[in-house]
């Protein structure tokens, strides 16, 4: 089971979408003292409440610019895929927008979150 798509089930109560860049690693922590949790698939169906938990579209865009293409050299140097898909240090925020368009799905750190939910609908999906 590869790691971006986890869900942590406790039967009959809930499903929890481990959300990359979303505190993902501290919630599985969280569950992990619960008995009955156990992993399963986004794709596995099932009669609990079925949680997501993404952060604000927008606030992602802004944050991954800043981080990527507004820090110093060094951060976007840090992470050659994110260099290979088209994005530049001092890069303007108008000309990531245009590369994130076309080439979110091709890192963690730009594909939309909710594409990690699968086929199932949420039962709730919070922002933050």
């Amino acid at each position: 089971m590869h790691w971006l798509s986890r869900v942590v089930v406790v039967p009959g109560m809930c499903r929890v979408h481990l959300i990359p860049k979303v505190a993902s690693a501290g919630i599985y922590k969280a569950f992990h003292t619960e008995k009955r949790a156990h992993l399963e698939t986004p794709e596995e169906s099932g009669d609990e409440f079925r949680l997501v938990v993404v952060r604000h579209p927008l606030d992602r865009l802004v944050s991954n610019w800043t981080y990527f293409c507004q820090g110093s050299p060094t951060e976007l140097n840090g992470q050659p895929q994110i260099r290979k898909l088209g994005y530049t240090d001092d890069m303007a925020f108008n000309d990531f927008l245009e590369v994130v368009f076309v080439q979110h799905e091709q890192n963690v750190h730009t594909r939309m979150q909710v594409e990690f939910l699968g086929p199932n609908k949420a039962s709730r999906i919070i922002p933050i």
